[in-house]
């Protein structure tokens, strides 16, 4: 390809920064993001319309300059500790980042990341980072998208355990983003979440939840996530992207059997 969404982009990296702890995210994400080639683009994204979110591209060649240097930071062992970093010592340093982390001990990290350079706030969900995280869409009870409440007619089905993590923090992240709305962006953000792998599935199924709950638009981008909903729950998800309340790209690498789980779907689109 030529170009990609520049929001598909920036996603990318910061799907692979939350697998960092604490300091080596923010010591990376502001590294990352304070390279011109990509910080000048912010503009771009911090105008448009949260509908349109995926409007703003970014070349292939500019992409190839950016991995090099990401590549770069985030394997260093020697990151610059002098750039922008927030400690209450001095909380101005940091002027255009502030971010949350909510851990449980049923899942490792979820970062919510609020940047005014691009009026957003990111919700992004960490991968899978340990057995006991793996075993939430590797258990039996995973095997095929389970319906949690048929009781009404709804037949929405779900991964269950990618479900039950997504449910269980769905109201603290919330929080966060209601905090970093007023205490710090003091605008009305674009939401957009992201993740890789397990992450990726918690990221789709959190938009689900968001539109149903919040009636505004979300923008979800994964990167090699399992399918996390039955044929009837991907039809109104469908529906809400012709809507436009969820704006959403599946990114997968052909022959991925990670992207293929589970094995048993049946598919309806209206």
């Amino acid at each position: 390809m030529k170009e990609i969404p520049l929001i598909t982009y920036i996603s990318c990296i910061i799907s692979r920064l939350v697998y960092f702890d604490n300091r080596s995210f923010i010591l990376r994400y502001n590294k990352i993001t304070s390279e011109n080639i990509l910080s000048s683009r912010f503009k771009d994204i911090q105008k448009i319309n949260s509908k349109e979110i995926f409007k703003p591209k970014i070349s292939a060649s500019s992409i190839i300059n950016i991995d090099k240097k990401v590549n770069n930071i985030n394997y260093s062992r020697n990151i610059d500790t002098s750039v922008d970093i927030p400690n209450e010592d001095n909380k101005s340093k940091c002027t255009h980042v502030k971010y949350i982390i909510i851990s449980t001990s049923n899942y490792s990290s979820v970062f919510l990341i609020a940047d005014k350079r691009l009026n957003c706030i990111f919700v992004g969900f960490r991968g899978t980072s340990s057995p006991k995280s793996g075993m939430s869409y590797t258990k039996m009870s995973s095997i095929i998208p389970y319906v949690t409440c048929d009781d009404n007619g709804d037949n929405n089905g779900y991964v269950l355990g990618i479900f039950k993590i997504t449910g269980e923090i769905f109201y603290t992240i919330n929080e966060g983003i209601k905090f970093l709305k007023k205490d710090f962006l003091r605008t009305e953000p674009t939401i957009v979440t992201t993740g890789h792998s397990l992450g990726g599935g918690c990221a789709q199924i959190f938009s689900y939840f968001w539109s149903q709950i919040k009636k505004t638009p979300i923008c979800c981008v994964t990167f090699a996530a399992p399918r996390v909903m039955n044929g009837p729950l991907i039809s109104k998800y469908i529906n809400l992207m012709r809507e436009k309340y969820i704006l959403y790209q599946r990114v997968v690498t052909e022959g991925d059997l990670l992207t293929e789980l589970p094995l048993c779907f049946q598919i309806i689109i209206a």
